[in-house]
């Protein structure tokens, strides 16, 4: 799950892990969230594990971007939910070969047959 960058929108997205969890108990529920608000995530028990990053920067984009990818793609997600309104996340969820993407139909981002 690609949790949102801010602090507050971060808070207020921490109710969906825990209801996943409850409503899918034995799933493996993956955090993906920037550094270092990530931190408040840590002691989460609705979640398995925490995939930090930090936001890739002007001199090395390019690379920190194929790390995130070849990170989501060793993870072999099968469903990615976005709570996030970016581009760039989807586009790392696609590109990192998870099967079902689900998040807002945004920034050429919909459903598709």
């Amino acid at each position: 799950m690609r949790m949102p960058n801010w602090i507050g929108d971060l808070v207020m997205a921490t109710p969906v892990l825990s209801d996943l969890r409850r409503s899918f108990p034995k799933a493996s529920i993956t955090a993906m969230c920037r550094s270092p608000i990530a931190d408040l995530l840590k002691e989460d028990k609705s979640i398995d594990e925490l995939f930090c990053f930090t936001k890739p920067l002007n001199d090395f984009v390019r690379r920190q971007e194929r790390d995130i990818i070849s990170k989501i793609q060793a993870g072999k997600y099968d469903t990615g939910i976005l709570l996030t309104n970016s581009f760039s996340s989807a586009w790392w969820f696609w590109q990192g070969k998870v099967k079902r993407r689900i998040g807002y139909s945004a920034h050429f981002r919909r459903w598709a047959e």
